[in-house]
This record gives C-alpha cells, sequence and structure tokens, in this order.
C-alpha cells in the first residue's frame, strides 16, 4: 500500500509543477508548425484568357510580345493589367475562400507534352501559391504584408541552364494522393510514372527594398533572405512574406523529352531550366494584415488548412498604411527596340519611379521585433517538402475539379477596422501564453483532487502514533 500512497503523492507533486509552468507561460515543447497558408488558384477567365503571349510586367501595353503563359488568380489578365485593373475585377480564380480578397494576378509559362499545352479548366491545372515565413519558425518575422502594385519575377525566361537551382526545382506526386511525394527534387523535368503527376515548384524572393514596386529588370528591387534565421541583407530591408508557387499538373507524366515550356517548338523540348514566374500583388489590405498576423508572425495554427473564413481579422492602421505608403506606380514604359533582357525574364528597360519608404507595419503582440540592418544572405535553400502540404484532391477530369472546388460562393463581408469578425479572438495568442494558463488551470485541477486524496489514503494506512508516511511494519 505504500507505493499506492506514494504514487498519488509524486502525482500531485507532477500535477503541481506541471500546472505552475504552464500559468506562469512555458508551455510543454511541440514541433513548431511553418508559419505559412495556402492559395489554390486555376487558370483564370475564359480559355482565351487563360493562355496567351501577353506579360504585363515585361511587355506592358503590347499584347501577343511574349511567349506563351497561363494565367491564375485574377481574372482577364493581359498586356493592360494593372493595379487599378486587378481591384476591379471582382472576384478570382482562386478557392479556399480567397476569392474575394486576393486579386493578384499570378502567371508561369505554359507547359506543353508533346507539343500539346496542358491548360484545363476542371480544377486538373492548379497553382498553389503559398505565402510563407521564410526560415521557418525560427526566421525574423515578417515587417508586414506586400505593397499593394509590387511585381516580382522568379526565375529566367532566357536561361540555358537552370539559373537558380536553390529556388528552382521540380518533382513528381502520386496522382491519387497527392501527400504522397517522390520524396526528391530535381533541377529538371522528373520522370514521372504513369500514376503520378509533375509538379513545378519556384521560390520568390521576399527582401524589399522598401521604395521601389518594380524595378528595371524587375528583379533588383527584390532580394532572398538567408542565414540560419533567414533575415535580410541591409540593401533589402524589409522582409516580406515569400511566396512559392506549385504548378500541379494532375495525371500529366512521361519522360522529361515529352516537355517543353513556354511554345511548341520542338527545339524548346525538355527546357526545364526556364521555368519562371510573375506576381502583380492586389490583396485586401486588412486581410493580407492579418494573415500576416495570425498565420506568418505565429507559429500555433497550421493555416495551410484553413479557409479564409477561419482566419482572425486583427490588425493596426499602421499594417494597412504600408500596403499602400509607396503608392501604385503606372506600367513601366516598353524599351524601344521591345527585346527581352537575359538577366530577368527579358525585362525592359525602363526606370522605375523612385519612392520614400515610410512607415511599416508593427509586429504582431508577442512577436519580436526587428531592428537595424540585416546581415548580408547566403544561399536559402529547402528541403524537399517543407512548404507543401497534404494537398487534397485526387484523380484527373472531374474528379480533381470537384476534389478542389473552387469555392467563388460570394463575396467576403467588409472587413471591419481593428476589431475582430463576429466568433473570432480579438487578439492573437502567443505560444505559452493564454493557452498555456488554460492548460495550468486544468492540471492544477488535478492537483487540487490528488494531493487530498494521497493525505487522506496514508493516514487510513498508517497506524496509531505513526507519523504521516511512515510504513506499516
Amino acid at each position: 500500500m505504500t507505493l499506492t500512497r506514494r504514487a498519488l503523492y509524486a502525482l500531485a507533486a507532477v500535477a503541481l509543477a506541471g500546472s505552475s509552468v504552464m500559468f506562469l507561460g512555458v508551455a510543454p515543447a511541440v514541433a513548431a508548425i511553418e508559419p505559412s497558408f495556402e492559395v489554390p488558384c486555376y487558370p483564370s477567365g475564359t480559355a482565351a484568357q487563360q493562355m496567351h503571349m501577353d506579360d504585363p510586367i515585361v511587355f506592358p501595353g503590347q499584347p501577343g510580345k511574349s511567349h506563351m503563359h497561363t494565367f491564375f488568380g485574377a481574372k482577364g489578365t493581359d498586356a493592360y493589367t494593372t493595379l487599378s485593373s486587378l481591384l476591379a475585377s471582382g472576384d478570382s480564380q482562386c478557392g479556399k475562400n480567397y476569392d474575394a480578397v486576393d486579386q493578384s494576378a499570378y502567371w508561369v509559362p505554359t507547359l506543353y507534352r508533346d507539343g500539346v499545352p496542358e491548360v484545363r479548366s476542371d480544377g486538373s491545372v492548379e497553382l498553389r501559391v503559398y505565402y510563407k515565413r521564410a526560415g521557418g519558425a525560427s526566421g525574423v518575422p515578417i515587417d508586414q504584408a506586400f505593397p499593394r502594385g509590387l511585381r516580382m519575377i522568379a526565375g529566367n525566361a532566357m536561361a540555358t541552364s537552370n539559373p537558380d537551382p536553390a529556388h528552382i526545382w521540380f518533382k513528381c506526386a502520386m496522382t491519387n494522393d497527392p501527400g504522397r511525394q517522390s520524396g526528391y527534387y530535381t533541377n529538371s523535368f522528373p520522370d514521372c510514372d504513369a500514376d503520378q503527376s509533375v509538379v513545378l515548384t519556384l521560390t520568390f524572393p521576399d527582401c524589399w527594398d522598401g521604395k521601389h514596386l518594380d524595378s528595371a529588370d524587375h528583379k533588383s528591387h527584390m532580394a532572398y533572405s538567408g542565414g540560419t534565421n533567414a533575415a535580410c541583407p541591409s540593401s533589402h530591408p524589409v522582409k516580406l512574406p515569400q511566396i512559392i508557387f506549385e504548378a500541379w499538373y494532375y495525371g500529366v507524366n512521361g519522360p522529361p523529352s515529352d516537355f517543353q515550356l513556354k511554345s511548341p517548338d520542338p527545339a524548346d523540348r525538355d527546357n526545364a531550366f526556364t521555368f519562371h514566374g510573375d506576381v502583380i500583388s492586389a490583396w485586401d489590405t486588412k486581410a493580407a494584415a492579418s494573415l500576416v498576423n495570425y498565420c506568418l508572425n505565429e507559429d500555433t495554427v497550421d493555416c495551410n488548412t484553413l479557409t479564409f473564413d477561419r482566419i482572425p481579422i486583427h490588425y493596426t492602421p499602421a499594417q494597412l498604411d504600408a500596403q499602400t505608403a509607396i503608392g501604385a506606380t503606372t506600367a513601366p514604359s516598353p524599351d524601344a527596340a521591345g527585346s527581352q533582357s537575359a538577366s530577368a525574364h527579358g525585362g525592359s528597360a525602363h526606370s522605375a519611379t523612385t519612392h520614400t519608404a515610410k512607415a511599416r507595419s508593427s509586429h504582431v503582440v508577442g512577436a519580436s521585433s526587428m531592428s537595424g540592418s540585416h546581415a548580408a544572405p547566403a544561399t536559402n535553400t529547402h528541403g524537399a517538402g517543407t512548404h507543401s502540404t497534404s494537398g487534397a484532391g485526387a484523380g484527373t477530369g472531374s474528379a480533381v475539379a470537384s476534389s478542389h472546388a473552387h469555392e467563388a460562393a460570394g463575396s467576403t463581408p467588409a472587413l471591419p477596422a481593428h476589431t475582430p469578425e463576429v466568433g473570432q479572438a480579438a487578439e492573437l495568442t502567443p505560444t505559452g501564453s493564454s493557452s498555456g494558463r488554460w492548460w495550468g488551470l486544468i492540471v492544477g485541477g488535478v492537483a487540487i483532487v490528488l494531493l487530498p486524496l494521497a493525505i487522506a489514503t496514508d493516514r487510513l494506512r498508517r497506524g496509531p502514533g505513526r507519523p504521516p508516511g511512515s510504513s506499516e511494519s
């Protein structure tokens, strides 16, 4: 019986200690969730709008001047697209209830298989746009959401070899179980089996100079973070969310020689090294700030599994101002020759308007702030599957379409100022704060029950005149 008494005392002591630790704000160690969220987008607009030879960043106002692109997200993107036209375009072709708050335009070179373009409207061609904090949970916090009208290009359409193997790679995934992936990445088209689908992946830079929404080569205003905590260089001190494109082509597989990007020209076969991507950012400012606060500067919730209506709306005026303080630049003037620059996806030679960086966003409560200059960037590589979630969607054709329902059902209600939506948290909960205290109260309650029980058991078991805790002989 002594063992029983000792066990009760031990359990009570452990419970009291555990409740004290958690109540003081130290939560039990758990695996960190990568701070990120996913916006799944599909070829946008009519069949003619989904694929054409326009590029509103490189060749603004010059329809048909570029190579073939497939457009996702905002509907009707073409050579004349601007920030104003995106914001006025209405709902986008993106799922998970992001269609009313993300009017950004996303595009990649069209993928051809044996000369036939892989562009479909049934959900079997999907661009998963991941927004993440570079460096994961240990990375430097995000300074602000994307400034409205920011233009970015990653990759190089004119490359003759993989220009950036740390940020451009390819993989195979099981068509009927996309969560099961090949387990390896390649820097060229992979040889996917008949039951697999090819996936093209591209990582964008995440550090902004704070002054320009574009630049002459469409790249110089951005840089990659680096180092163990993914800090930004002093030349580009503003850390933004990092975009990762995953272009999924369900049911598309075969040897690398079957594929080409940009055109059906046989001379372009197996030219994976020319993979690139473009973004013109056009977010609802309240939504974008709330996503940074809840999903990227916190690591307690896996936002990849959430639809937008599950995200608490919480922001500060400074976080909204930071997205519009620079202002919208007009479309850059094309160069006289109209030629593409091999250095940056064929950027036209124009001078971007220079602006003065203004106050940026305040960090969410509980997130550490950034100060001073950051170390120069190092190569920022990503391990296999670090940002990808086990996607839903199985099979091809209508089966994939039903699994990846576009979820464009009505508009999202207007977002209130500085207040949460009804039924959502009024402020964010850092790890080990309120949640730890709740656990502390629960475990403390267990201790309150166990300790009297241990004492009562001890008194019942000991003989007359025996001191507490003594054993019977």
